[in-house]
């Protein structure tokens, strides 16, 4: 508001001042005006957001899922079983819905609520978010409240997701409880030079090389594989009742494909019976994207799956298909 005064002020200075021109007082009256008409829009969309926020945190859990208790939603997530730390709230148009997917007319999509939510303890911190639709964007708050679902962070796999709110404290705790010798391996591969997997390559955390793509990679995903994802597989010749471990890496790439496109890299790190040993090594990177293999089904590479340093060459290629 006090630079809306400054502005009045300044226009208050000019009219008395005839020389002026009157096109300079006119233009100072209108953007004064403008302004107003703009601060109550924006300030009567952000009360209309915050209303949307306030229904939608009040709710009983028991509408959302009727194996709940009759609580407030925030409250049932910060006090009761969730034991989450921090919930902030926010108005979310997009529902979590692809756009491709949207209905076309606007006034009709469902408007949602989103929740971020994080928590510490007990086991490994984890985060995670959940939607709420609450009615649409046309007529707002409208109708039976919808839980949507929830995702929650698994430590560097992924996500663990379901539709029932009823199921997000079996899965807070089963998302940070990572076994303590699956997770020191994750953490071993995660934290590799990659000058040790590939010897053209500079000395470099593995995991920072990997987000270093031109390819634009947000998420890195890290599973163990404790067979090397290998049905049968042969037996150590030192030890016929061992078998070497493996670490896995999957992150997805923008191609030019409609469906979703993913690259998969395996690091032998160690055997099932002793954990990690011995040096590491890489063992091959695959493509998984359909789409590629259905427009090119004649498609031979010119790269060596098996030479980390040739995954980001494979990468532009497959990308530019």
């Amino acid at each position: 508001m006090a630079i809306y005064r400054q502005l009045a002020g300044v226009c208050a200075t000019l009219l008395p001042y005839t020389n002026l021109l009157t096109e300079m007082k006119l233009h100072c009256l209108f953007t004064l005006v403008g302004l107003i008409a703009l601060s109550a829009t924006t300030g009567a969309a952000s009360s209309a957001e915050d209303a949307t926020v306030r229904y939608a945190k009040t709710l009983p859990v028991s509408k959302l899922d009727k194996h709940l208790p009759w609580l407030p939603l925030d409250n049932w997530l910060r006090s009761g079983p969730p034991h989450l730390d921090d919930v902030r709230w926010e108005v979310d148009e997009g529902c979590g819905i692809q756009p491709e997917d949207r209905e076309p007319r606007a006034d009709k999509r469902p408007l949602c609520v989103k929740f971020v939510f994080r928590r510490s303890g007990p086991g490994d911190p984890v985060d995670g978010s959940g939607i709420i639709q609450v009615g649409t964007l046309g007529q707002g708050i409208v109708g039976p409240p919808q839980f949507r679902g929830f995702k929650v962070g698994v430590p560097f796999q992924g996500y663990m997701e379901s539709g029932r709110l009823a199921d997000l404290p079996s899965i807070l705790n089963e998302a940070s409880a990572i076994p303590k010798a699956e997770k020191k391996e994750i953490d071993y591969a995660r934290n590799l030079d990659v000058h040790q997997l590939d010897p053209t390559l500079p000395l470099m955390r593995l995991e920072d090389w990997l987000r270093s793509s031109p390819a634009g990679i947000e998420k890195v995903i890290w599973r163990t594989s404790p067979t090397c994802d290998l049905k049968d597989p042969e037996p150590l010749s030192t030890d016929k009742n061992d078998w070497a471990t493996c670490v896995k890496f999957l992150f997805a790439y923008r191609g030019v494909s409609q469906t979703s496109a993913y690259v998969e890299g395996m690091i032998t790190v160690g055997t099932v019976r002793k954990g990690i040993t011995g040096p590491p090594r890489f063992e091959h990177f695959g493509f998984m994207d359909n789409g590629f293999f259905q427009r090119n089904p004649s498609w031979v590479p010119d790269f060596d799956t098996n030479k980390l340093s040739d995954l980001f060459r494979a990468l532009a290629e497959i990308s530019s298909r």
